[in-house]
């Protein structure tokens, strides 16, 4: 069933990746097709300059904070992990998605807000979802400099020909009237 990206149970799924047709993502025996083209093309997004794109930065995870326990879940804790620098919307999305790394049905999943991941253990297993959590975010990591960086790059580059062309000609039009009189 195709739908609109405003129809998409996970909307931010539907912005910023440019990629190919379809594929099967998911966890072992849960598979979810990715209509990718129903994706808003990343050019909808605020543009990147060619240098920050050059100067993109591997995610790193900072210092877990252990915030208290849960109001809604008792047995849970909250632990905020702080992200390093800030990702873009377009590693937002592949975090989201998983990046094809496996999660145990026991787990609660991540939660992506901003440049913090909020986590939900039970007290016992803090480490393994912190441990989990930076297996993500390097399987994102790889997965946004495989997939993602090539196609801004691309559209980085052709914005800055666009936009020296566009200056070519006004510069090329004004040298031409100048001449004329």
């Amino acid at each position: 069933m195709k739908r609109s990206p405003s129809q998409h149970p996970h909307p931010r799924l539907t912005r910023g990746i440019a990629a190919c047709t379809e594929r099967t993502v998911g966890e072992p025996g849960v598979n979810e097709i990715v209509h990718l083209e129903e994706r808003v093309p990343a050019s909808s997004e605020p543009g990147l300059s060619i240098k920050e794109v050059a100067d993109w930065q591997r995610i790193r995870i900072g210092k877990p904070q252990v915030l208290g326990v849960n109001e809604q879940y008792s047995g849970l804790l909250d632990v905020d992990v702080p992200l390093e620098p800030s990702p873009d919307v377009h590693w937002d999305a592949l975090f989201e998605r998983g990046a094809g790394v496996p999660i145990s049905v026991s787990m609660h999943p991540p939660r992506l807000h901003g440049s913090t991941v909020r986590l939900r253990p039970p007290d016992s297993e803090v480490e393994r979802y912190v441990d989990a959590l930076r297996v993500r975010v390097e399987a994102v990591n790889d997965q946004y400099e495989r997939e993602v960086l090539p196609a801004l790059r691309g559209e980085a580059a052709a914005t800055e020909r666009a936009e020296a062309e566009r200056t070519r000609r006004v510069e090329e039009a004004q040298e031409r009237l100048d001449a004329s009189e």
